[in-house]
């Protein structure tokens, strides 16, 4: 019989099968699973080797439940369902991915779960309907900074805006940036290159999706110290990947915005009481208009304390807001 024959090959076809076709609220009893080994692979096998075959893959590690007088299942894979309805979230509300490519990812995450569950998977993400990016030139923009970060080159590109009629516009005239990649981060739904620039001896951030004709320089990296730039602290310093001049700021918060303020800097933030309704924070972060919005729209339950230089912007920036209503 084709199953004695080939027992390797009945073994992987067995563990497919159950990986597809069973969960908890569907075992597969053993006669199912040996007329899907015919019908899928035209394998015959008899009841007692597909005994033998749960006891290898159980001994080799594979979590299978055992139901009396029903069947088998895979208990837990290399994912839960609820790991892999969050990646399908993630997926499905990134607004960088596009449609395609979000339902070929969905697909391809929905097959590591069984049939059943993955096809909840898939019809709960068709529900959701979000804004997305036309562009998919982005997944190779990426594979091009991970192989220059590999091979510690430079990397070569044309940036761009957009202007009013949704038309790109080429900064710089056109001329290509070529700079030392340092990362990749994710922020506020944008992905972002950090780089070194040469030329400033500083960082810069480029959004993905606005970089084009990207490829690697055959010119080597720069030697960057990035202890220098604690890029480990970038999310918590920029906001919105906007740069600007690096100081030390204290802030003062009502109590009320300690959700609000660990959201941004993180649960290692030190907060220090300033009376029974107030704390204080210190951290460095680029000095933008960004940032000063940011302050803003907490609706004055949030005070830049010190240093006084940083004040008076965010005060000139209010001035400039009240003069042009």
């Amino acid at each position: 019989m084709a199953g004695k024959r080939k027992p390797g090959l009945k073994l992987l076809c067995v563990y497919k099968i159950l990986m597809d076709l069973s969960d908890e609220q569907h075992p597969l009893a053993h006669q199912q699973i040996i007329d899907e080994l015919d019908r899928r692979y035209r394998i015959t096998a008899e009841r007692k080797s597909i005994y033998a075959d749960i006891d290898i893959l159980e001994a080799s590690g594979v979590d299978i439940i055992r139901t009396p007088g029903v069947g088998f299942y895979i208990g837990s894979g290399d994912f839960e369902v609820a790991e892999l309805k969050l990646l399908v979230d993630a997926v499905q509300s990134s607004r960088l991915i596009t449609p395609g490519k979000s339902r070929q990812l969905i697909k391809k995450l929905a097959a590591l779960t069984s049939r059943w569950s993955g096809e909840l998977l898939e019809r709960q993400s068709a529900a959701i309907i979000r804004p997305k990016m036309p562009n998919e030139s982005v997944y190779y923009i990426v594979d091009h900074i991970h192989e220059a970060l590999r091979l510690g080159k430079k990397i070569r590109f044309r940036y761009f805006d957009y202007d009013v009629s949704k038309n790109t516009v080429l900064r710089r005239d056109g001329s290509n940036y070529v700079q030392t990649p340092l990362a990749l981060c994710w922020n506020n739904d944008s992905y972002y290159m950090v780089a070194y620039s040469d030329n400033h001896d500083g960082l810069a951030n480029y959004r993905v999706d606005r970089m084009q004709d990207v490829y690697v320089s055959d010119e080597d990296a720069s030697a960057v110290n990035t202890e220098r730039f604690r890029l480990r602290d970038l999310g918590k310093r920029q906001f919105s990947m906007y740069g600007g001049d690096i100081a030390n700021v204290a802030m003062r918060f009502e109590n009320s915005l300690v959700n609000v303020v660990l959201d941004h800097f993180g649960m290692d933030i030190q907060l220090f009481p300033d009376g029974p309704d107030h704390f204080i924070i210190k951290q460095d972060v680029s000095v933008s208009p960004v940032f000063f919005g940011w302050v803003f729209q907490l609706d004055g339950r949030a005070a830049i304390v010190e240093p006084e230089s940083v004040r008076t912007l965010f005060t000139s920036m209010l001035a400039r807001v009240r003069g042009s209503t």
